[in-house]
């Protein structure tokens, strides 16, 4: 007899009222976020608790996505009631004027199976109309390469529908050696005492 191979747990998902499940994940949440693949400040739960009451136009549902007891994503969506000025029904990552990224949090390598999920549950959803899109996602990286790859997989139709492209200032220096090169002492030595007045 020989060894047999470990399978990984099922993936699972349950989407749920996102004010409601804000306290119950807190800690899942916070230990996601310093798992993701992609980083995203903007998907962290104290961005989101007070995002919510602010600017959620209407019910945000999250989308809890799970590989056995473990968290591996989290998306907040919402359906939305036109689609490029056309009367169409969608769901969308649930994004405000504020968020400037609409990645979701996703553990590293569990990118595929996230996306994997979420297109399965919004298949066989009822409140979910036909079409899902997503907006803010870093082209190339590892949560758009598994959604490529989930809705290969899957045999659904995937395309980019629009880009915008962002300004960066790139440095080959470290935050540190940055504001040293390019700051003043004295105004180093002002931002330095800055907390002690606080």
């Amino acid at each position: 007899r020989g060894e047999g191979v470990a399978m990984p747990a099922p993936v699972g998902t349950r989407p749920c009222d996102a004010a409601e499940a804000l306290a119950a994940l807190a800690r899942e949440w916070a230990e996601l976020a310093d798992a993701a693949a992609e980083p995203n400040a903007y998907a962290e739960s104290w961005f989101v608790a007070a995002s919510l009451p602010a600017f959620a136009a209407g019910e945000v549902r999250l989308i809890e996505v799970r590989r056995g007891a473990r968290l591996i994503g989290l998306l907040p969506v919402t359906v939305e009631e036109d689609y490029a000025r056309t009367p169409f029904r969608y769901v969308q990552n649930w994004r405000h004027d504020q968020m400037f990224l609409g990645t979701p949090l996703v553990s590293m390598g569990e990118e595929a199976a996230f996306w994997s999920a979420v297109l399965d549950l919004l298949d066989g959803a009822d409140w979910a109309p036909n079409l899902f899109h997503i907006a803010g996602l870093a082209e190339s990286g590892p949560l758009h390469r598994g959604l490529a790859a989930a809705a290969s997989a899957g045999g659904r139709r995937f395309a980019i529908v629009h880009r915008t492209s962002r300004a960066l200032l790139e440095s080959g220096l470290t935050s540190d050696a940055f504001v040293e090169r390019h700051m003043r002492p004295k105004k180093r030595k002002e931002i330095r005492r800055l907390p002690s007045r606080l």
